[in-house]
């Protein structure tokens, strides 16, 4: 994840903060204004939503700001800065080219340029930062002062957003399937090694296997109760308990890993009160504690067809379902 840093001091940011950011744009404006080949991406990124928090920057002088744009990814953080402090934060959704939206938005800028380098922005909220505070969080010198549009490197970026507390609860930065093996196969030595690996590339991990289940989408489907929930209710749940899988298993990961609610179903399976039957239902898994919530949440979703469940998965449920057979545990 990155830290962008956006100043908004000048007469023209600050009008678009509030134009565009405050208020955010019409969806409807923002997906006639773009490439057509941008138009489908956009749709699944937005979702339902009618209208989306939007930003721009100039291509700067030798594109300086054009390249700092190149590296934005879905769940980078941004910070609005003003008067010596940052003031706002918020997570980006999607980046587009979009001279036209652009224009059509903010027009141009006295040097002639438009915002034309886009990027949409979600779950913005306040903040009371000053700069001194920022700069001892970034390692700056104390003086330092936000002049310009920027995008931190990795290092720097965790350590801010590690120490503010932020980050994204329905956008995630893009890992390539290459990222996700190298992660899983240098942590993979014993099971102490998948337990406790090093915290970057088990967040890789997660990143990949969540885009691999989600995509772009803001809502989905939980396998298990089917019902529909915002990603952030969403699970990438190990259908095999991740530290049981060998390096062949976790290489799979089109098929290891099932999207399940935090409302009950991801908590439900792992503790083994619900499973998965050779047919693909939800069946009764242990019910050796007896309680209230856990059985009524229980037989609200028995007998319902696992989404996730298919011939490629069920060798992974088997297993699940194995582990909470105590016959099948005297057998080992």
């Amino acid at each position: 994840m990155h830290v962008i840093l956006q100043p908004t001091g000048e007469s023209e940011a600050n009008e678009h903060f509030i134009d565009t950011i405050v208020s955010p744009v019409d969806v409807s404006t923002v997906l006639s204004l773009v490439a057509n080949s941008d138009v489908n991406k956009l749709k699944s990124r937005f979702g339902n939503r009618k209208a989306i928090p939007t930003w721009g920057v100039t291509p700067g002088k030798n594109r300086v700001n054009a390249n700092k744009w190149d590296r934005i990814q879905p769940g980078d953080l941004a910070l609005f800065a003003a008067n010596k402090r940052f003031f706002a934060s918020s997570f980006v959704v999607d980046k587009v080219h979009a001279p036209k939206l652009s224009q059509r938005l903010w027009r141009h800028s006295d040097a002639g340029e438009t915002w034309e380098y886009v990027y949409f922005l979600d779950e913005v909220a306040a903040m009371n930062l000053s700069y001194a505070e920022f700069n001892e969080l970034a390692g700056y010198n104390p003086n330092n002062i936000v002049r310009g549009f920027n995008v931190l490197d990795e290092t720097k970026s965790s350590r801010i957003s590690g120490a503010l507390e932020l980050s994204s609860r329905l956008y995630q930065p893009e890992t390539s399937a290459d990222e996700y093996l190298e992660a899983v196969s240098s942590q993979y030595q014993d099971l102490d090694d998948l337990n406790s690996p090093a915290l970057v590339k088990r967040r890789k991990e997660q990143r990949f296997l969540r885009q691999e289940l989600f995509g772009t989408k803001i809502v989905s489907t939980c396998c298990m109760c089917g019902r529909e929930f915002s990603v952030d209710f969403l699970v990438a749940s190990h259908i095999k308990k991740r530290s049981e899988c060998s390096l062949k298993e976790l290489k799979d990961f089109k098929h290891i890993v099932a999207p399940m609610c935090k409302y009950g179903c991801d908590a439900l399976y792992e503790a083994g009160y619900i499973i998965v039957d050779d047919s693909g239902l939800v069946s009764q898994g242990r019910c050796d504690i007896k309680s209230s919530g856990v059985e009524s949440a229980t037989k609200s979703i028995l007998k319902i067809k696992c989404l996730a469940w298919n011939p490629k998965t069920q060798g992974y449920f088997t297993w699940h379902r194995n582990r909470f057979n105590l016959k099948e545990m005297l057998q080992r």
